[in-house]
């Protein structure tokens, strides 16, 4: 499920799991346009290794960013305790998007 809102600083959206759990958070839109535009390419993407960015906080803790077809991070995941966690999530994002382009959400 995609998510969008609007608050001081702009457009954002989140995308979550069917269990309610936010998979995925995007960078702040400057306009509503843009961010529909980013959440279209992000469903008819496919998810390469590419276009995942695999990181690590200051923390120790392990995370994602999903770039755009010029590189620039559009969205970015929740922290995960492990690299296994991490992929896990790379997973569980790519089964909700391909739900997403399937279904036209």
């Amino acid at each position: 499920m995609v998510k969008t809102y609007f608050d001081d600083n702009g457009y954002h959206f989140s995308i979550t799991a069917p269990n309610g759990t936010t998979i995925l958070k995007s960078v702040t839109f400057t306009d509503k346009s843009t961010m529909q535009q980013a959440i279209a390419r992000l469903r008819s993407m496919p998810l390469a290794n590419s276009s995942i960015e695999r990181t690590t906080n200051h923390d120790g803790r392990f995370l994602f960013g999903v770039k755009d077809h010029n590189g620039r991070v559009m969205a970015h995941s929740l922290s995960y305790g492990s690299e296994a966690g991490m992929e896990n999530g790379i997973k569980n994002l790519a089964k909700v998007l391909g739900a997403l382009e399937a279904e036209g959400d």
